[in-house]
């Protein structure tokens, strides 16, 4: 079978001994409340519809001879490893389908002759020698999108007419996205394993939600010696972007400490792939009272806190005084 091994996980999981419970977020999965409890001598299903309930079935079989002591984590690890791959899987199936090429997958499959797309998605959905059930499932589902889609856009969907092929294979496959295993809880699978072509792994780091000591000494010699890209590349999640991250903090913050505290945190996040600030812009009103200073990019460049330019820092040398020998988590 080809291994078309990841974005982000549909599972949420939290750990409530000697319960976990999985926060299952994709719609197309529920009914109504997104609830599975599950313990070694106990499992309930609530609002699942049974695609999913096949799924997670599969997986509880599978994990049968885990000892109790260790039976939610590795239960934990290996459903997020069945997600992970399925949706790399699907988006690389997809790709491949529309003649996208794929870094590494260089076999030839029935679908590449079909004379239109959705001919090609049901070639597809039916070679169970490549596909597993669950990705074949969805190809199934996305037939009848595609042609609501194309019929209402005027979209051409045959191969052979306009070049449609030859302008596909000269597209470039998207980069998935997936959590780092570093910042992920409850012994989760290693994103790096499920990658076949480009991907990038996603790192949110708030410090006012913990972190370091609710201090100005503290943040910034935490943040100055962040080794979260290093940690993550020797286990093969590199590049890595620091997706979320703010000016929040666990304190009163001064006007002058948030332009260092500004500066850090771009010194350090732009050592890997590059950042992105939460939020770009929020509410300022009388209701919303001072959540903008701190939360808003456009109110923190008003206020001097953030550089025009986001490559610039006001001071370069803002970590100098705080680099130790160690590192922070």
């Amino acid at each position: 079978m080809l291994r078309l091994p990841s974005l982000y996980s549909p599972f949420s999981l939290y750990r409530l001994s000697p319960i976990t419970l999985i926060d299952l977020s994709p719609r197309r999965y529920l009914s109504s409340t997104p609830t599975l409890f599950v313990t070694p001598q106990y499992t309930s299903f609530s609002s699942l519809s049974s695609d999913l309930r096949s799924l997670l079935v599969t997986a509880l079989v599978d994990v049968s001879s885990f000892s109790t002591s260790d039976h939610n984590s590795q239960f934990s690890n290996h459903i997020s490893l069945i997600v992970q791959v399925n949706f790399v899987e699907t988006v690389r199936a997809v790709e491949l389908i529309l003649g996208i090429p794929v870094p590494g997958v260089s076999s030839f499959f029935e679908f590449q002759l079909a004379p239109n797309v959705a001919a090609a998605f049901s070639t597809a959905s039916n070679l169970t020698s490549i596909f597993n059930s669950e990705v074949r499932q969805v190809l199934i589902d996305t037939i009848p999108v595609l042609a609501h889609v194309a019929a209402q856009l005027g979209l051409n969907t045959d191969f052979d007419d306009g070049g449609l092929r030859f302008s596909l294979a000269e597209k470039k496959p998207l980069t998935t996205t997936i959590m780092d295993i570093n910042w992920q809880y409850n012994n989760p699978a290693n994103p790096a394993n499920a990658a076949i072509g480009p991907q990038v792994y996603d790192n949110h780091l708030y410090y006012s939600y913990g972190v370091a000591d609710a201090n100005e000494e503290a943040y910034l010699t935490s943040v100055c010696n962040l080794d979260r890209i290093q940690s993550d590349a020797a286990l093969g999640n590199s590049p890595l972007v620091f997706g979320e991250w703010g000016l929040p903090t666990q304190f009163n913050a001064t006007d002058e400490f948030l332009v260092k505290w500004a500066d850090a945190q771009k010194f350090s996040y732009s050592k890997g792939a590059g950042w992105i600030f939460w939020n770009f812009k929020v509410e300022i009103s009388e209701l919303a009272g001072d959540l903008a200073r701190q939360w808003s990019y456009r109110e923190g460049i008003r206020l001097g806190y953030l550089t025009q330019d986001p490559s610039k820092l006001h001071d370069p040398n803002v970590c100098a005084p705080y680099i130790t020998n160690s590192t922070s988590p």
